[in-house]
């Protein structure tokens, strides 16, 4: 069983292709969620120019001036008019839309971090499952074994029927764990698929994670990593534009026209002709119209600049947090190495020789072999507790809420760690969160809305 740690935490060469880092860099590539982000992005970007051009010239071709007795008469007009904005509203609806075109980009980075996140807890829930059927296949070898030699013991009458019959009971337990296991490795395959593109059904490799100690965070959090505070900075900035279009628009619009005019061939005594005009919007309803947007746009900026601040002390509390699980992970990992695994090696090693000498009951000594084995599962899944939290930090931000793949302590002896609502099985999936986290991207549409790309389907996970 040792061995079958060691395996669990060394990335071996056939396993090379069931990489974390491979597997990462699929979900970036594939993954519908941010290719639909980055189109997004592209959309916004090819909106800038649009955003500060003139409208189309207005032309026109007709004629006029023709009686309706049908004698002679009549000219035909030709007619062009462009209209021209008011100095300083084309340049703010540029801003507006380069604004917002950023955001997008950072928006791009935002899902990439939660895809990021989220591929990490499925991949590490994959993993773990495929080291619990490990496990389990290993624990019905030695419990094979223990029945063959209770079996033994009872034909030659040195010992009990039921020793026997719980040793099949135990192994007939396995069994349904390794089916219950194995449903589970099905559900976990499918979204493990989901995440990077392919058929719910596709093979997935064996999996491998080698565990690395990380190296202590900094001391604050760097804020012009997170994306999202770039976006909502992006997004304040739209806001002070949005704010100073409001206000040019009290202030016409110019229309520059031409016209000609080029009478019927047959008066003889009319001329060709042209003319220039020049008009102007009038914003006669400026006070149910102009004023209420101006008053409109400056309410915006002040929820801009309320959501920065309650970005900002979510940043905060997050960070702390988030430093304190990391803290507690390691510790966690150093307490399983340093002595709840030792212990329960050398328990586990006594019961066998008690076992073997008729001092132990078969019960006592399968209670040992089981909680080893729950343990020692425990001690992948606290390795893999470091590493979401130390991703946490990195994607402080980007992270929905993590899992804590290890219990809140380890498993005992005399404890219930293979009945029908426990064991392996269980472990994996009654996850609790590491931390609230903070999901979705900040940017805000006109409305106030706030747009998310976070539609993964991964919450449960």
């Amino acid at each position: 069983m040792i061995a079958t740690l060691c395996l669990a935490l060394s990335a071996s060469a056939g396993a090379k292709a069931g990489a974390l880092e491979d597997y990462l860099t699929q979900v970036q590539e594939a993954n519908p969620t941010l290719q639909a982000a980055k189109a997004a992005a592209e959309k916004a970007q090819f909106l800038v120019r649009p955003a500060s051009t003139w409208d189309d010239p207005f032309i026109a071709a007709g004629v006029d001036e023709k009686p309706f007795d049908g004698s002679m008469g009549g000219v035909k007009k030709y007619q062009i008019s462009q209209t021209i904005p008011f100095p300083g509203k084309n340049s703010a609806r540029s801003a507006i839309a380069t604004h917002e075109a950023d955001s997008a980009k950072s928006d791009v980075e935002t899902a990439a971090r939660q895809i990021r996140v989220l591929a990490t807890q499925i991949y590490f829930k994959t993993f773990l499952n495929q080291k619990a059927i490990e496990l389990n296949r290993d624990l019905h070898q030695i419990l094979k074994t223990v029945a063959d030699s209770s079996k033994a013991r009872y034909q030659s009458g040195t010992s009990g029927h039921h020793e026997w019959l719980r040793s099949q009971v135990e192994l007939n337990i396995l069994e349904v764990e390794k089916l219950r296991l194995q449903r589970e490795q099905k559900s976990l395959t499918a979204v493990f698929n989901e995440m990077r593109n392919q058929p719910a059904q596709a093979a997935i490799p064996v999996l491998a994670f080698e565990y690395r100690e990380p190296a202590s965070p900094p001391a604050q959090p760097d804020l012009s990593a997170q994306p999202e505070l770039r976006s909502i900075d992006l997004y304040l900035k739209r806001a002070s534009e949005e704010e100073r279009l409001a206000k040019l628009s009290y202030f016409p619009d110019f229309v520059l026209q031409g016209m000609m005019m080029e009478p019927d061939p047959e008066m003889m005594d009319e001329k060709k002709n042209w003319g220039v005009m020049l008009g102007a919007s009038l914003p006669l309803f400026f006070w149910r119209k102009q004023s209420d947007l101006s008053q409109a746009a400056s309410a915006q900026k002040r929820v801009a600049d309320f959501e920065r601040q309650s970005l900002v002390n979510r940043i905060s509390a997050e960070w702390l947090e988030a430093q304190e699980q990391l803290k507690t992970s390691k510790d966690v990992v150093k307490l399983y190495l340093s002595s709840v695994l030792p212990s329960t090696r050398l328990a586990v090693q006594n019961a066998k020789t008690s076992y073997s000498s008729r001092k132990l009951s078969l019960d006592q000594y399968l209670d040992s072999l089981k909680v080893q084995r729950m343990q020692e599962l425990e001690l992948v899944a606290a390795q893999m507790d470091v590493f979401l939290a130390n991703l946490r930090l990195k994607d402080l931000l980007s992270s929905p809420p993590l899992l804590r793949l290890s219990p809140s302590r380890p498993s005992l002896f005399g404890g219930d760690s293979m009945g029908s609502d426990a064991g392996m099985g269980s472990m994996g999936s009654g996850t609790v969160n590491m931390g609230s986290g903070i999901s979705g991207p900040t940017r805000k549409t006109k409305s106030g809305g706030t747009r998310s790309n976070d539609g993964s389907g991964m919450e449960g996970m």
